[in-house]
């Protein structure tokens, strides 16, 4: 009877361990499928972490490049509030050389006016100077005509004080 039972334990353990082979062969296979799985997923994994490396390279490359964008925004603003500054200071000083273009135009007016003046003075002058020339040269001559003049008064008077003595 024994033995029996044993024979009996032994086909339900056969049995069991038939069945546990069979349940170990499908978890074996669903543990493949799970293996293959996971590698999958790890290989997703590491390209995923790859593109997370690249992305996160052209972010630290966009927020550099953002930063010098930043940069030149400021530097181009600057430029921009001295170049308006320059518009101004052009504009004052376009102002100053047209005032100082028509300032030129009316000195030139009266320049010419001036020289206008000065040739009519020189024109005077000159005659004045030709009249001088002419009155000196008058003078000269009176002069001269005085001292033959007096020369011949004195010649007269010592005539008439001969005449005088000889009556």
């Amino acid at each position: 009877v024994q033995l029996g039972k044993m024979e009996e334990k032994l086909k339900e353990v056969t049995g069991l361990l038939n069945s546990t082979q069979e349940e170990l062969g499908t978890v074996r296979g669903e543990l493949g499928r799970t293996e293959n799985s996971l590698q999958n997923e790890t290989g997703q994994h590491n390209k995923t972490a790859e593109r997370l490396e690249t992305c996160s390279a052209t972010l630290t490359y966009s927020q550099t490049k953002l930063e010098k964008l930043a940069d030149v925004t400021r530097r181009l603003n600057e430029t921009e509030v001295q170049l308006g500054k320059m518009e101004e200071k052009l504009k004052e000083v376009t102002g100053l050389l047209n005032s100082t273009q028509e300032e030129l135009g009316t000195v030139r007016g009266e320049l010419g006016r001036t020289e206008n003046s000065l040739q009519n003075e020189t024109g005077q002058h000159n005659k004045t100077a030709e009249r001088l020339d002419t009155c000196s040269a008058t003078l000269t001559y009176s002069q001269t005509k005085l001292e033959k003049l007096a020369d011949v008064t004195r010649r007269l008077n010592e005539t008439e004080v001969q005449l005088g003595k000889m009556e």
